[in-house]
């Protein structure tokens, strides 16, 4: 069996503005024995090449140390399930800056804060982190306009329950958007090792993502 559209199914797991090129396209890993990796660092996909029909660019990447085989359990996940608890939340219009560039303050990298040196009389460097100077520390430049796109997102930290685990629900979402456009309605849950929950697509498939922490009064989490 060969994936359908694996090209535009596996560019969603990876991120085209990391700073990491391993995170910014599927590639062979040549250190996991020539599976395709597909990850953008919260969300993987590790694909055998004998499902695949285009080629990619060998890289090396050292996998963290999880047992890939190792079945602890099999949960049968269905896609629909994820579109009730989906629906659920209440959805905001995606809006982007209207010249399309980032709207975060490229000086501190959108964290508003920047390290200062000093070096006294005696040679002693000090460091101290202080206000960007740029933004005032606000982490964002402060010329952009944002307009909406028409489309209707989730807020931020929105999140499935899935058993006693708690998942980003924008990270999943990707997820089955991507393994619909593959054929895909289902996967099977089957290990959670080390915060990483393991779930099998089918043979010589397997997609891997991080579990989530709740983030205070603004959270939002619907159980699947």
């Amino acid at each position: 069996m060969k994936l359908k559209n694996e090209k535009k199914a596996l560019q969603m797991f990876c991120d085209d503005d990391s700073f990491r090129e391993i995170y910014q396209q599927p590639v062979i890993n040549d250190k996991d024995n020539g599976r395709v990796m597909a990850s953008e660092g919260h969300i993987m996909a590790l694909v055998d090449p004998k499902l695949l029909r285009c080629k990619y660019k060998h890289m090396e990447q050292r996998l963290p140390n999880y047992d890939l085989d190792r079945s602890d359990f099999a949960v049968y996940v269905d896609f629909a399930n994820f579109d009730k608890a989906y629906n659920q939340f209440a959805l905001i219009p995606e809006k982007v800056t209207k010249d399309g560039k980032p709207k975060e303050c490229q000086e501190c990298d959108g964290s508003g804060t920047v390290e200062y040196e000093y070096t006294d009389s005696d040679g002693n460097t000090h460091y101290k982190d202080c206000d960007c100077p740029i933004c005032d520390g606000t982490g964002e430049r402060d010329d952009y306009e944002l307009v909406e796109t028409g489309r209707m997102i989730l807020p931020k930290n929105c999140t499935f329950q899935l058993g006693d685990q708690i998942i980003d629900a924008y990270d999943m979402t990707r997820i089955v958007t991507a393994l619909r456009l593959m054929g895909f309605e289902r996967m099977t849950w089957k290990s959670k090792q080390n915060g990483v929950n393991i779930f099998e697509v089918c043979d010589g498939f397997t997609v891997l993502i991080m579990s989530r922490m709740e983030k205070g009064d603004s959270h939002k989490r619907i159980d699947l």
